[in-house]
């Protein structure tokens, strides 16, 4: 990380570089807050539609916040446990040391390694087994890592590669250890990490934890007090419209949406009525009351809707019964 700053800060403008001396270190960057703790990995980067599948997944609850925010939290705290329940008896009803995602990974990371291309030099300690892994056609060298004691089925360790660290799977240099068997005891499910364990996903959906979900709008009002502090937000703070922002559009500040909803509430009239009859300045001399053409002209409407009546009215009528 210190090598990238060097040889691209001096490249930088000066604004960008401001801005990113300014934040620290495992605030912006993945490799800082890996740095932070020996069992921190990244778990691979991953891509936003991970984030859209879950907006999708609580898209009921997400059209409701318009209406009320009451009702959708409420609904979203019984998707959330149906959701809790689902996976807790998937996990409990698996048998298998890997999950199905690990298994993926696995058969993934063992795919196209061939064991004869690599040299190993294994060195035993007192709680882990040191590893020197070479290719016999290139001079890197890289140190292979593996506890001996187990932590819920699994040895995953670590590499001088880096992969392990920042991918959270194991490299090819593990790879190569588990499939030489010159560690006694050392299978393909030891060197995948924990966390794709069967024994990690049901400690996550605890069989003695349940979601209460047996709540509706009569408890809440009955066993809770209004906050009589909140408010409607205003529109420039509400959900935004969807699909991904522009790139070359700048975000409109507060005081810019301010003041365009002051341009839509001012009026757009741009000439100004005024009626030399009597004065005002709510309409203009042609539509006025008092001018005397209006009136020649009210009196000439009338005397024509008369006669209309007249000669709808000239057959005769039907007797009604008593």
């Amino acid at each position: 990380l210190e090598a990238a700053k060097a040889k691209h800060y001096p490249n930088m403008h000066p604004t960008s570089l401001r801005y990113l001396v300014k934040l620290a270190d495992e605030r912006q960057y993945p490799a800082a807050r890996c740095n932070m703790g020996e069992n921190i990995c990244m778990y691979r980067k991953s891509a936003s539609s991970g984030v859209e599948s879950m907006n999708r997944a609580n898209s009921i609850a997400r059209q409701r916040t318009a209406i009320d925010v009451l009702n959708a939290m409420i609904l979203l705290i019984k998707l959330e446990g149906s959701r809790f329940e689902f996976y807790k008896q998937k996990a409990w009803s698996r048998d298998e040391t890997l999950t199905n995602r690990g298994m993926e990974l696995m058969e993934e990371a063992f795919k196209d390694v061939n064991p004869r291309e690599y040299q190993l030099n294994i060195t035993h300690c007192d709680t882990y087994d040191r590893i020197m892994v070479s290719r016999i056609t290139s001079t890197n060298e890289y140190t292979v890592i593996i506890p001996i004691e187990e932590y819920k089925g699994t040895r995953f360790g670590s590499c001088t590669c880096g992969k392990p660290k920042t991918d959270g799977i194991p490299c090819k240099h593990m790879v190569v250890v588990a499939m030489s068997s010159k560690i006694k005891g050392l299978t393909r499910m030891h060197v995948m990490p924990y966390w794709w364990t069967t024994e990690q996903w049901q400690d996550q959906y605890a069989r003695e934890v349940n979601c209460q979900t047996n709540i509706s709008l009569n408890s809440v009002k009955t066993n809770t007090r209004p906050d009589d502090t909140l408010r409607y937000v205003p529109t420039w703070l509400a959900a935004k419209k969807k699909g991904r922002p522009k790139a070359n559009v700048r975000e409109k500040s507060v005081v810019d949406l301010i003041a365009e909803s002051a341009k839509k509430k001012k009026r757009t009239r741009t000439v100004k009525l005024f009626c030399r009859i009597c004065f005002k300045h709510n309409h203009n001399t042609i539509d006025c009351y008092l001018n005397p053409s209006n009136e020649l002209n009210n009196r000439a409407n009338q005397q024509e809707t008369l006669e209309n009546v007249m000669e709808e009215s000239d057959g005769d009528g039907q007797e009604g019964k008593a």
